[in-house]
């Protein structure tokens, strides 16, 4: 028995403990990284759609409700449906569509 096969597959070994990611021919991993987006509430304050207050109230209201933020926002009235539609298309990089419209 080859004493470097068993070093390789032994799980004390330095190499064997190290982390393969999966690659496709290039090299380059297979998955892409996302970079990290802002926050809702951040993105709504940056548009002037929202105030720091109005967020500190949501994210209260959030917290004791167990909801998403954004339906806490529109069911205080801070917001309305196509205004968070259209910011969550922005953060998720999707085209927004208005269904009403659609048919």
């Amino acid at each position: 028995m080859n004493s470097d096969l068993v070093k390789e597959a032994s799980p004390t070994s330095p190499q064997a403990s190290k982390p393969r990611s999966p690659t496709k021919g290039s090299g380059k991993p297979a998955l892409a990284v996302k970079k990290p987006t802002k926050a809702l509430g951040q993105m709504l304050i940056e548009r002037g759609v929202l105030s720091e207050d109005q967020l500190r109230i949501a994210l209260m209201e959030q917290k004791a409700l167990a909801m998403p933020l954004g339906k806490v926002l529109v069911t205080l009235g801070f917001l309305t449906e196509a205004t968070l539609r259209d910011v969550l298309a922005e953060k998720l990089g999707q085209e927004q569509v208005d269904l009403s419209k659609v048919l």
